[in-house]
């Protein structure tokens, strides 16, 4: 059990009440607002939803640094590019920071985590020849 279980006893406003779902909206609302673009907003709801709906989590407390860990591999066994596999994990990284910021959960289960950056792509240069 996490330690985000123990969502702090004095914030007894709906909004600590809200599920999954509700954070999620209100995350997305929150990047609207910061004025990504909605291809963005589309990227991270994807990210996120598909985290939690593989997870079957009801709340945003029950995740863990093993959790993350486990589904980063998850993503990596299910055949998905390492920059999507990136880009998912980022997602939820910003996501939880998010709660983080807002004071739904204590304890943001990235920061034990290292991210990885993917490899570049070498970009070949072509010859005046090719060209």
């Amino acid at each position: 059990m996490s330690q985000n279980t123990y969502i702090k006893e004095e914030i007894n406003d709906a909004e600590s009440m809200y599920t999954v779902d509700r954070h999620i909206e209100a995350y997305l609302l929150h990047l609207r607002h910061l004025k990504h673009s909605m291809s963005t907003v589309r990227i991270r709801k994807t990210a996120v939803e598909r985290f939690f709906s593989s997870l079957a989590v009801e709340n945003v407390g029950d995740v863990s640094t093993r959790t993350l860990e486990d589904y980063r591999l998850l993503l990596v066994d299910s055949g998905l590019s390492e920059s999507t596999v990136d880009m998912h994990v980022r997602s939820l990284k910003d996501f939880f920071s998010y709660l983080e910021k807002r004071n739904l959960i204590f304890d943001n289960p990235f920061r034990r985590i290292r991210m990885h950056r993917p490899k570049q792509r070498r970009m070949d240069i072509l010859t005046k020849a090719e060209v």
